[in-house]
């Protein structure tokens, strides 16, 4: 485990010797250093935070789950409610810090797009690196203070590629 707390962008964690509970204990070790107990967690001089749950809490579970899992779908390709472990979002976990601090330098595009969530309307910002086909997923805080940071991943499917494609073609000017 302590292996991972050294790796740097853009090498990726070791996770596939480690039982189920010591990859979790990695893992979490990497996201509270990076991102839930980092007091300068920030992006474009924004502090950037875990999600907001149901009761207005940060829910920091709920942003290191989404960091590291994907949605289930059945048969037909629907969303059915869960989520399953995705190696390679996790491996890529301690990614997330390096975008932020590294944005310009990395030549990302960065862009805010309004997204349909839930039947509403939600601008979000991406954070889309085309060489490492990499992209996350920020929330910008009602008051345009902060950012909530919704997910990160590796865009490892035709769709996943063509939709961060399409999102780009019609992003919105310099809202970021």
């Amino acid at each position: 485990m302590p292996i991972n707390a050294i790796k740097v962008y853009d090498s990726f964690l070791e996770l596939l010797h480690l039982n189920q509970g010591q990859r979790m204990e990695s893992l979490r070790q990497i996201f509270t250093r990076d991102i839930s107990e980092n007091a300068n967690f920030q992006f474009l001089g924004k502090l950037v935070r875990p999600v907001k749950g149901i009761d207005g809490e940060y829910d920091v579970e709920a942003t290191f789950s989404h960091c590291i899992t994907q949605d289930d779908y059945d048969e037909k390709g629907k969303k059915i409610g869960s989520r399953s472990f995705d190696y390679e979002r996790a491996r890529r976990l301690h990614w997330i810090k390096y975008h932020f601090i590294h944005a310009q330098t990395l030549g990302l595009r960065v862009f805010s797009y309004e997204d349909k969530i839930n039947g509403r309307k939600t601008i979000r910002t991406y954070l889309l690196n085309l060489e490492k086909q990499y992209v996350v997923i920020l929330d910008p805080f009602r008051k345009g203070k902060d950012y909530y940071l919704i997910t990160a991943y590796y865009l490892n499917t035709k769709a996943g590629k063509k939709q961060m494609r399409d999102k780009f073609k019609r992003k919105l000017e310099h809202l970021y």
